[in-house]
């Protein structure tokens, strides 16, 4: 007789513990006003020095912007290649990419975002 035992079951179970124990820091919201590339610096146990990891953040555009994970503050958007997130819309939950960060500094990366358009575009977020 076959074996129907799931093996991914607690690969679930983690992922949906690692969700619940996750950290909440609501932000004080970016204002694009130019074509300048901002960041948004997300450490692991930036909330008052706990233990957690940020594992999302969560963004509400009024506008379209590019953004692009990196290692440093140093742009890296190419307008041409760059993926962009949609604004108006209800918040978006992006996966923190830690693989993107440094050996220099592996509890540190950047969200980088630039506008799409020439309007002033604000930027929501909080880190969890």
């Amino acid at each position: 007789m076959a074996n129907l035992e799931r093996k991914t079951r607690g690969a679930l179970t983690n992922k949906a513990l690692s969700d619940i124990a996750a950290e909440h820091g609501q932000n004080t919201a970016l204002s694009l006003t130019n074509a300048t590339t901002q960041t948004i610096e997300i450490k692991r146990n930036q909330q008052n020095s706990t233990s957690g990891t940020p594992m999302y953040i969560s963004i509400q555009l009024d506008k379209d912007v590019y953004f692009a994970w990196a290692p440093t503050s140093t742009d890296v958007i190419n307008t041409s290649n760059s993926l962009w997130l949609p604004g108006g819309g209800a918040p978006i939950d992006l996966r923190v990419r830690w693989g993107t960060s440094s050996n220099a500094t592996p509890d540190v990366v950047y969200l980088q975002i630039k506008r799409k358009v020439t309007a002033t575009t604000s930027v929501r977020y909080v880190v969890g």
